[in-house]
């Protein structure tokens, strides 16, 4: 059997999670769209948490999502996360909702 002509199904995009500042009072998240995977529709947020430690994160499966932003170009985009409790550490990850997945990415840290 040969096959020829062959296109993949669903090519994913791909989404960094670049940096996160404190800035009066508020984190703002940096994240690049690095591919578009040749969708469309594409939107853009972020996922955070409060960081209580190594053995209970790896069990904590709750986020707080921003809203999504839609995005029509592939860059790099931000987002202000307000309303952090202080003297926590937050982990932040860049999200990007294609029509048919979503994807992450790493994880930032932010010490208030």
């Amino acid at each position: 059997v040969k096959l020829e002509n062959v296109k993949p199904a669903l090519m994913p995009p791909v989404v960094e999670s670049k940096s996160v500042k404190l800035i009066d009072g508020e984190a703002v998240f940096t994240g690049e769209l690095v591919d578009d995977g040749g969708a469309g529709n594409l939107m853009v947020g972020v996922e955070y948490q409060v960081y209580k430690g190594f053995a209970e994160n790896v069990l904590n499966t709750e986020w707080t999502c921003t809203p999504l932003v839609p995005v029509d170009a592939e860059g790099p985009f931000t987002i202000t996360v307000p309303d952090l409790l202080e003297g926590k550490i937050h982990h932040f990850r860049a999200i990007v909702k294609h029509p048919k997945l979503t994807i992450r990415g790493d994880i930032v840290k932010l010490s208030l």
